[in-house]
């Protein structure tokens, strides 16, 4: 709910209302669009999770990922550290990294990530996942 109020205090109530007649779907949670394009009550998801449309995809539904051709920001998900982490101050360096402007402005359409997808891919189908990029 936090996107409304933020919605609302930037655009007004009046932008809802307008929307409203396109017939939009908002949801309570990022894992709800994927599971509507699944279940055909929507043909068209914006912003959700992308792992949803993977698992989608994965599992044989005619469902495609497409992305700005100038890019997408990167978002990272809740992180946290354990308390038990083996290095904790690396962990809280890359906790403070992760939370500021560099990695969030990086596209995940750059020619870097896609490499590192790509190998991802690869490591995946060939039974498992690569330590560092």
């Amino acid at each position: 709910m936090t996107a409304t109020y933020q919605v609302i205090r930037e655009l007004g109530w009046d932008y809802l209302e307008k929307l409203s007649k396109q017939r939009v779907m908002q949801v309570q949670s990022s894992t709800d669009p994927p599971k509507k394009l699944s279940l055909g009550e929507r043909a068209v998801m914006a912003d959700g999770n992308e792992y949803g449309i993977v698992l989608l995809k994965e599992a044989g539904q005619p469902v495609e990922p497409v992305y700005p051709t100038e890019g997408t920001p990167t978002i990272s998900g809740p992180t946290g550290i354990f308390t038990t982490a083996p290095h904790p101050n690396a962990a809280r360096l890359f906790q403070a990294w992760l939370h500021t402007a560099r990695p969030s402005n990086s596209s995940s359409t750059s020619p870097r990530n896609i490499r590192f997808m790509r190998r991802c891919n690869r490591s995946r189908d060939a039974g498992g996942f690569p330590i560092s990029s």
